[in-house]
Protein backbone atom coordinates (compact mmCIF):
# COMPACT_ATOMS: atom_id res chain seq x y z
CA UNK A 1 0.00 0.00 0.00
CA UNK A 2 2.53 2.20 0.68
CA UNK A 3 4.79 1.64 -2.33
CA UNK A 4 1.01 2.59 -4.38
CA UNK A 5 0.80 5.45 -2.40
CA UNK A 6 4.82 7.01 -3.11
CA UNK A 7 4.43 6.09 -6.68
CA UNK A 8 1.17 8.14 -7.20
CA UNK A 9 2.50 10.85 -4.90
CA UNK A 10 5.62 10.68 -7.18
CA UNK A 11 3.78 10.52 -10.68
CA UNK A 12 2.23 13.50 -9.38
CA UNK A 13 4.46 15.37 -8.39
CA UNK A 14 6.07 14.99 -12.14
CA UNK A 15 3.09 15.91 -13.98
CA UNK A 16 2.38 18.90 -11.66
CA UNK A 17 6.71 19.66 -12.99
CA UNK A 18 6.31 19.27 -16.51
CA UNK A 19 2.86 21.56 -16.50
CA UNK A 20 5.40 24.33 -15.05
CA UNK A 21 8.34 23.91 -17.19
CA UNK A 22 6.61 25.66 -20.31
CA UNK A 23 4.84 28.63 -17.81
CA UNK A 24 8.52 29.10 -16.29
CA UNK A 25 10.29 29.88 -19.55
CA UNK A 26 11.08 32.94 -21.07
CA UNK A 27 10.61 34.55 -24.62
CA UNK A 28 13.68 34.65 -26.67
CA UNK A 29 15.52 38.60 -26.65
CA UNK A 30 17.30 39.25 -29.72
CA UNK A 31 18.88 42.59 -31.01
CA UNK A 32 19.55 43.35 -34.62
CA UNK A 33 20.75 45.81 -37.43
CA UNK A 34 23.16 47.38 -34.93
CA UNK A 35 23.43 51.31 -36.38
CA UNK A 36 26.13 53.35 -34.28
CA UNK A 37 27.21 56.77 -36.03
CA UNK A 38 29.94 58.69 -34.37
CA UNK A 39 29.27 63.09 -34.60
CA UNK A 40 30.99 65.45 -34.08
CA UNK A 41 29.02 68.92 -32.52
CA UNK A 42 30.01 72.57 -33.69
CA UNK A 43 31.53 73.20 -30.10
CA UNK A 44 34.12 70.30 -30.86
CA UNK A 45 31.99 67.97 -28.41
CA UNK A 46 32.30 64.42 -29.81
CA UNK A 47 29.23 61.67 -29.32
CA UNK A 48 27.90 58.25 -30.62
CA UNK A 49 24.48 57.49 -31.55
CA UNK A 50 23.23 54.07 -31.66
CA UNK A 51 20.66 52.21 -32.40
CA UNK A 52 19.41 48.19 -32.31
CA UNK A 53 16.00 46.20 -33.61
CA UNK A 54 15.17 44.19 -30.91
CA UNK A 55 12.74 41.58 -30.21
CA UNK A 56 11.22 39.94 -27.22
CA UNK A 57 9.90 36.44 -29.01
CA UNK A 58 6.89 37.20 -27.02
CA UNK A 59 3.25 37.78 -28.71
CA UNK A 60 2.59 40.71 -27.04
CA UNK A 61 2.65 43.40 -29.38
CA UNK A 62 3.72 46.11 -26.14
CA UNK A 63 6.68 48.05 -26.18
CA UNK A 64 10.04 47.04 -24.81
CA UNK A 65 11.59 48.20 -21.86
CA UNK A 66 15.30 48.03 -22.23
CA UNK A 67 18.52 49.13 -20.65
CA UNK A 68 21.50 49.62 -22.36
CA UNK A 69 25.51 49.72 -21.30
CA UNK A 70 27.70 51.17 -23.60
CA UNK A 71 31.42 50.73 -22.96
CA UNK A 72 34.51 52.19 -24.75
CA UNK A 73 37.48 49.66 -26.43
CA UNK A 74 39.45 50.42 -23.46
CA UNK A 75 36.61 49.79 -21.01
CA UNK A 76 37.05 52.34 -18.73
CA UNK A 77 34.00 55.07 -19.96
CA UNK A 78 30.78 53.72 -20.13
CA UNK A 79 27.11 54.81 -20.30
CA UNK A 80 23.75 53.49 -19.07
CA UNK A 81 20.70 54.77 -19.86
CA UNK A 82 17.24 53.56 -20.64
CA UNK A 83 16.86 53.29 -24.62
CA UNK A 84 14.62 55.39 -25.87
CA UNK A 85 12.12 53.96 -28.93
CA UNK A 86 12.47 55.66 -32.50
CA UNK A 87 10.55 54.55 -36.00
CA UNK A 88 12.59 54.74 -39.05
CA UNK A 89 11.02 53.71 -42.48
CA UNK A 90 9.05 51.78 -40.75
CA UNK A 91 11.19 50.01 -38.78
CA UNK A 92 11.30 50.35 -34.32
CA UNK A 93 14.29 50.92 -33.34
CA UNK A 94 15.74 51.22 -29.23
CA UNK A 95 18.89 53.07 -28.02
CA UNK A 96 19.77 56.83 -27.69
CA UNK A 97 21.79 59.63 -29.57
CA UNK A 98 23.05 60.76 -26.64
CA UNK A 99 26.46 58.75 -25.94
CA UNK A 100 28.49 61.91 -25.34
CA UNK A 101 32.10 61.95 -24.57
CA UNK A 102 33.45 64.46 -21.54
CA UNK A 103 34.59 67.61 -22.77
CA UNK A 104 37.55 68.25 -24.76
CA UNK A 105 37.86 64.32 -25.23
CA UNK A 106 37.95 62.72 -28.54
CA UNK A 107 35.42 59.76 -29.32
CA UNK A 108 37.86 56.40 -28.88
CA UNK A 109 38.46 54.42 -31.85
CA UNK A 110 38.22 50.79 -31.79
CA UNK A 111 35.72 47.90 -30.93
CA UNK A 112 32.85 48.79 -28.62
CA UNK A 113 30.63 46.78 -27.12
CA UNK A 114 26.54 47.44 -25.73
CA UNK A 115 24.66 44.79 -23.41
CA UNK A 116 20.86 45.14 -24.12
CA UNK A 117 19.02 44.36 -20.92
CA UNK A 118 15.47 43.50 -21.01
CA UNK A 119 13.32 43.82 -18.46
CA UNK A 120 12.86 40.46 -17.57
CA UNK A 121 16.60 40.54 -17.26
CA UNK A 122 17.48 38.80 -20.47
CA UNK A 123 20.63 40.35 -21.74
CA UNK A 124 22.29 40.56 -25.52
CA UNK A 125 25.85 41.76 -25.84
CA UNK A 126 27.08 43.23 -29.00
CA UNK A 127 30.38 44.33 -30.29
CA UNK A 128 30.32 47.29 -32.77
CA UNK A 129 33.66 49.55 -34.34
CA UNK A 130 33.60 52.79 -34.35
CA UNK A 131 36.36 54.29 -37.05
CA UNK A 132 36.39 58.17 -37.95
CA UNK A 133 39.32 60.46 -39.53
CA UNK A 134 39.79 64.15 -38.98
CA UNK A 135 37.02 65.44 -36.61
CA UNK A 136 38.13 69.08 -37.49
CA UNK A 137 38.49 68.61 -41.04
CA UNK A 138 34.84 67.78 -41.13
CA UNK A 139 33.85 70.61 -39.05
CA UNK A 140 35.43 73.20 -41.69
CA UNK A 141 33.94 71.82 -44.65
CA UNK A 142 30.60 72.53 -42.41
CA UNK A 143 31.72 75.60 -42.30
CA UNK A 144 32.69 75.54 -46.03
CA UNK A 145 29.15 74.48 -47.21
CA UNK A 146 27.35 77.29 -45.08
CA UNK A 147 24.63 74.54 -44.07
CA UNK A 148 22.47 74.90 -40.55
CA UNK A 149 21.40 71.11 -39.74
CA UNK A 150 23.05 67.92 -39.32
CA UNK A 151 25.17 66.86 -42.06
CA UNK A 152 26.78 63.44 -42.66
CA UNK A 153 30.67 64.22 -43.79
CA UNK A 154 31.84 61.20 -45.60
CA UNK A 155 35.09 61.51 -45.78
CA UNK A 156 35.35 61.21 -42.44
CA UNK A 157 32.66 58.74 -41.34
CA UNK A 158 30.96 61.61 -39.17
CA UNK A 159 27.85 63.59 -38.97
CA UNK A 160 28.22 67.02 -37.89
CA UNK A 161 25.66 68.18 -35.52
CA UNK A 162 24.86 72.13 -35.24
Amino acid sequence: MRTIRATFLALVLIILAISLVPSCSKAEFSASNLQAQPYVRLDGKMGLSLYAILSSGSKKKTDLTVQMVVTSPDGNLSWSFEAAKVTYDKLTYYGSSDISMPDGMPLPKGKWSVDVINSDGSTVTLAFDVSYTDASMALENYSILGLDGPWFDEKSNLTVIP
